[in-house]
């Protein structure tokens, strides 16, 4: 479990170390992009909704 836990927080580490200089918005679109790109090699064929953040105003 230690190891796991570990291997963990290196993936972490490494992802905050990559958007460090992030704006929500960026972390939001490489998110996306991201699970887009995960649906496509899987075949998934889901509905993605856009929708404006509560705050956003």
């Amino acid at each position: 479990m230690d190891k796991t836990l570990k291997e963990i927080h290196d993936i972490r580490e490494k992802i905050y170390e990559e958007e460090k200089g992030f704006s929500s918005a960026e972390r939001l679109e490489r998110l996306h992009k991201r699970v887009e790109q995960i649906m496509r090699e899987r075949n998934m064929h889901l509905r993605i909704i856009n929708k404006e953040p509560v705050n956003s105003k």
